[in-house]
């Protein structure tokens, strides 16, 4: 739909805004997972953001969850980062077989 309106490497501008969302995350979810860790001698842990609190959600909070989803989105995170570049490539690649077809 975007090759519709003229966009060039759509698939590399989706993935990149993809990454950008789950660097976020990241960044919500170990800034609560740190937070965790410190001992306030309050009564329990608290999602201490509102990026992890719409990922965790409202129930079953522990340390270990919140390691657990920190670490998730760090392997998701390098995935999505990792992936950018082969998926720029086989845009370019494709673009410049199209080119040199029509010519």
């Amino acid at each position: 739909m975007l090759k519709r309106f003229g966009c060039v490497s759509p698939y590399s501008k989706g993935l990149t805004l993809t990454a950008a969302l789950s660097i976020i995350a990241l960044i919500g979810l170990g800034q609560n997972y740190t937070q965790s860790l410190v001992n306030r001698g309050e009564d329990g842990i608290a999602v201490s953001n509102q990026a992890a609190y719409w990922i965790l959600g409202e129930d079953r909070w522990s340390v270990e969850r919140f390691r657990l989803a920190y670490e998730t989105s760090l392997y998701l995170t390098i995935f999505l980062l990792v992936l950018y570049p082969v998926v720029l490539l086989l845009e370019l690649k494709s673009i410049s077989m199209r080119k040199s077809s029509r010519a």
